[in-house]
């Protein structure tokens, strides 16, 4: 049985030393019982990062490996 697994993109406000306040974007999954970090992009990289998730309806797995990808890391 496949499950559904929903990617959100999140915006929060930030502050730290070197860059004083900005503001974060970044991908998260919906699915609190898995243990998938927030991965923080800029907004253009998260919303292309939405995409191809949502093309590909990529599994919880391989979320960390995709954004790696996509990212070149």
């Amino acid at each position: 049985m496949d499950r559904i697994i929903t990617y959100e993109l999140f915006k929060e406000d930030k502050w730290d030393e070197d860059n004083g306040n900005y503001t974060a974007y970044g991908i998260r999954t919906s699915n609190k019982e898995e243990e998938v970090g927030d991965i923080t992009v800029n907004l253009c990289e998260a919303l292309k990062i939405l995409r191809v998730l949502n093309d590909n309806n990529v599994s919880i797995y391989h979320f960390k490996d995709v954004i790696y990808d996509l990212l070149n890391l």
